[in-house]
C-alpha cells in the first residue's frame, strides 16, 4: 500500500511540473519573448569587451569601439 501511495505522488508531481511547464511555453509565446525583428544589432568594443548596441559604434577597419577614447588606447598600445 506504502509503494502504491508513493508511486501515485511520484507521478502526480511529474504531472505537475510537466502541466507548469506547458503553461510557461505558452504564455511565453504569447506576450512576445521571440526575437524582435526590429532589434538592433549588439557590437562588442574591441578595448573593453562591453557589449553596446551597433549604431553607437565607433568603427575603424574591422574593430569595433564604444568610445572615441577607447578607440585611441587601442591604437595606442
Amino acid at each position: 500500500m506504502k509503494l502504491l501511495f508513493w508511486l501515485a505522488l511520484i507521478v502526480l508531481v511529474c504531472w505537475a511540473l510537466h502541466s507548469k511547464k506547458n503553461k510557461a511555453v505558452a504564455r511565453a509565446s504569447q506576450t512576445g519573448f521571440k526575437a524582435d525583428k526590429d532589434a538592433e544589432p549588439i557590437v562588442q568594443c574591441a578595448q573593453c569587451g562591453i557589449h553596446f548596441p551597433e549604431s553607437e559604434a565607433i568603427t575603424v577597419s574591422s574593430s569595433v569601439f564604444c568610445s572615441e577614447e577607447h578607440r585611441r588606447l587601442y591604437f595606442a598600445s
